[in-house]
């Protein structure tokens, strides 16, 4: 039997659904986002707060009707509004609607692990108050259950089509797919409407901590050492995450830990330029970027293409995210 299809809206974040971001919600005017400045669906996709590797996470679509939706699956279908524009981000197949009792226990798993703090802290971090989750129902916190390998993320976003329902729903609801959207009339093309003034964000420390980053940056040193020797694997080394020093040549990794291959090669590719061909910097003979997600066909084709067209020795390796297995150069 195959599952209920619907598209549910989840609130605009720059940091990959891993932790709250800070940055201005307004465009949710007068919801609980806009009102609290984060969303509890900011931390969807850190898959450093899995439980026996399943993720649990939160839907606001599915919190509003929570008894009707409990201990249903669906592959959902994720979109969000970013300057008054809506974009399918990426899909969940088989997502879990959990139960109260499950929620629960849940609740009480990220307390003993040390996880519900962590999210308050981000909270915290961000100007907000932690007491909005460290004293939240538990269903306010966790309410869908998935497996990190059923997650598919766009990239880049799809525009939301002028047919699909989720261009016109001005709440967070589930959709469920079927009949298009009433048919609009063609708009009119429109002004260059982003705000060019000055804006603020909250203060937040100006430290960059990303607990994935850290985790495969630890499991990349230690199958490089595995391979080649202790000696010869250095980290943090002049900003490099991982240096490889061979007898005859140097290899640069830059780690990420984006939800997609190609966020990763375009987050670290500047970097890794950098840090091999700054005047007075160290030249590297390869330059390796390390992601968790699998480089497709296109990915595969664009770094043949800057191999051959700029002579650039650059590469992607991927390394798995729960197994520490490091793949093949592409």
């Amino acid at each position: 039997m195959e599952n209920d299809k619907v598209s549910c809206r989840i609130c605009a974040n720059q940091e990959g659904w891993k932790r709250p971001d800070g940055l201005d919600k307004s465009e949710s005017a007068g919801s609980y986002v806009s009102i609290n400045g984060f969303g509890h669906e900011e931390w969807l996709f850190n898959f450093t707060q899995t439980i026996d590797s399943v993720k649990y996470g939160f839907l606001q679509p599915i919190n509003r009707n929570f008894d009707n939706y409990a201990g249903m699956t669906f592959d959902v279908s994720l979109y969000t509004i970013q300057l008054s524009n809506r974009y399918f981000m990426g899909e969940i197949v088989n997502c879990r609607v959990l139960d109260t009792n499950e929620c629960l226990t849940v609740q009480q798993n990220l307390r003993s692990t040390g996880i519900l703090k962590s999210m308050a802290e981000d909270v915290e971090r961000i100007g907000g108050n932690p007491k909005l989750i460290t004293e939240a129902s538990a269903a306010e916190l966790v309410n869908v259950a998935f497996s990190p390998d059923a997650v598919r993320f766009f990239e880049p976003a799809r525009p939301v089509p002028r047919s699909h329902k989720a261009s016109l729903a001005s709440r967070y609801q589930l959709l469920y797919e079927g009949a298009p959207a009433a048919p609009q009339r063609e708009a009119a093309a429109r002004p260059f409407a982003k705000n060019l003034s000055l804006r603020h964000r909250p203060a937040i420390e100006p430290v960059e901590y990303d607990p994935l980053h850290d985790k495969l940056q630890r499991a990349l040193v230690e199958a490089l050492r595995r391979e080649h020797g202790y000696e010869a694997v250095a980290h943090e080394d002049h900003h490099v995450d991982v240096v490889l020093r061979l007898p005859t040549s140097t290899v640069f990794f830059e780690v990420k830990g984006a939800n997609t291959a190609r966020s990763c090669l375009r987050q670290a590719i500047g970097q890794l330029l950098e840090y091999s061909h700054w005047p007075e910097a160290r030249d590297a003979d390869r330059l390796v970027v390390v992601g968790w997600p699998e480089l497709d066909e296109d990915g595969k084709d664009y770094l043949v293409g800057i191999r051959r067209r700029y002579e650039l020795p650059l590469y992607y390796r991927t390394l798995g995210r729960e197994t520490g297995a490091l793949g093949p150069e592409h």
